[in-house]
């Protein structure tokens, strides 16, 4: 996923509702991080790639998991 790709996710998930706390919550890091990002600050690799994958999976797990 390219960085500005990785932006956009995050925009369109904050335009659908979620909090700064809750993108960051899904992705392992802080609050600070995801508002430095759409800011226009650089993600890790990790972060883009973990990204990607969140991007084509459901956001929460099936039930039993």
């Amino acid at each position: 996923m390219l960085t500005r790709e990785f932006v956009a996710w995050l925009a369109a998930r904050r335009a659908a509702g979620e909090s700064l706390a809750v993108i960051g919550s899904s992705m392992g890091v802080s609050h600070e991080a995801v508002r430095k990002w759409l800011a226009g600050g650089e993600p890790s690799q990790m972060a883009l790639m973990l990204a990607a994958i969140l991007s084509h999976q459901p956001r929460e797990l099936p039930p039993g998991l």
